[in-house]
């Protein structure tokens, strides 16, 4: 693969991820083994300046008291390239990342936590305490919540906050 090629991959990483492969003539194994190749290539693919970004978008802002370098979503694509991109450029291994999900009261805590778990492949014991939002009588479209994923450091966080500024600001 190219450059160019490995800028488009990058560019259209949310739709490749929905792209269903051709039914070829193969076991369902040698099928799964292709998306787990597309899987590891993806999550690899981030650059730092795609992480800044993506932190910058999605990450979350309290920088007052606490000082935590997280990203919620309930794409789990979203906090898995997070957590690869941690650990590529700010040596955080996944085991140091702390995971909350964020459900409603309808939802099943142990579902939720057993799917993240699968689709992060981080073990149930970086969780930290569910917070169970209280009903507002609306339905709950996120079957399986919200996740947070984050790490406690102040100095990554100045870090990456000074790689933004020196990335994308201009003075």
């Amino acid at each position: 693969m190219d450059a160019a090629q490995a800028v488009v991959v990058r560019i259209t990483l949310r739709s490749l991820v929905q792209i269903q492969l051709p039914q070829p003539r193969k076991t369902k194994n040698a099928q799964m083994g292709i998306f787990c190749f597309f899987t590891i290539l993806l999550i690899n693919m981030l650059t730092k300046r795609e992480g800044l970004m993506l932190y910058w978008c999605e990450g979350d802002k309290t920088f007052n008291r606490v000082y935590m370098v997280a990203v919620t979503s309930t794409d789990y694509w979203i906090i898995k390239n997070f957590m690869a991109w941690l650990d590529k450029f700010y040596k955080i291994s996944a085991n140091k990342i702390k995971l909350r999900l964020h459900l409603w009261p309808d939802s099943n805590e142990n579902i939720a936590k057993k799917y993240w778990s699968d689709k992060l492949s981080v073990p149930l014991s970086q969780f930290t305490k569910t917070y169970i939002k209280k009903s507002a009588g609306k339905n709950n479209k996120y079957k399986h919540g919200v996740c947070r994923a984050g790490v406690y450091s102040k100095t990554i966080l100045s870090n990456i906050l000074k790689d933004i500024e020196f990335n994308f600001t201009k003075e």
